[in-house]
């Protein structure tokens, strides 16, 4: 794939499932190495394909699945303070 067709493929991507497959990791970096700035100096065109490839990662990885996680993971640690907080309350006054 070339800078070229790089910059197509993130200027017509519809969501993060059009440009990140199975092995997102590697697809984004993949992308972003073939449309940075630094490797396509003077092009205005790479400036604008590398913050939109920016910002459809950050909405990939912490899109619905990725906020999911993060909430269970919260809720997790919640109640596990909780449960600790009530067994010691209740050892202490029960």
């Amino acid at each position: 794939m070339t800078a070229d067709e790089a910059m197509t493929l993130i200027e017509t991507a519809v969501g993060p499932r059009a440009l990140f497959g199975r092995d997102a990791g590697r697809d984004y970096r993949r992308l972003a190495r073939l449309t940075h700035p630094d490797a396509n100096p003077g092009s205005p065109r790479a400036v604008a394909a590398f913050a939109r490839l920016a910002a459809l990662w950050r909405q990939h990885s912490t899109g619905a699945v990725g906020g999911l996680l993060r909430l269970a993971t919260q809720l997790a640690a919640l109640a596990h303070f909780s449960g600790n907080y009530v067994c010691a309350t209740a050892r202490r006054y029960g």
